[in-house]
């Protein structure tokens, strides 16, 4: 049930981003909520806890440039 409400609310692409030592948001909810989501993608940085360092946050917005290419964006001036 709960999947089927999902599938139909969250229509456009998504980056989900876990961390694997995350206790606040367990790796395992991101990855449910993946797999429940049409056009997501799913970024488990490893060893990130709730708070991303700068580094790790430089791999999530490397990681949200691939999913919705954001560069080719920038550099073309689309929207």
């Amino acid at each position: 049930m709960v999947q089927t409400i999902v599938r139909h609310a969250l229509v456009h692409p998504l980056l989900l981003v876990v961390g694997t030592e995350d206790t606040m948001t367990p790796p395992d909810q991101g990855r449910r909520l993946a797999g429940a989501t049409p056009a997501s993608a799913l970024l488990e940085v490893a060893g990130m806890g709730h708070h991303p360092t700068p580094g790790e946050w430089a791999q999530i917005l490397e990681a949200a440039d691939r999913q919705f290419d954001l560069g080719h964006r920038l550099a073309t001036g689309d929207r």
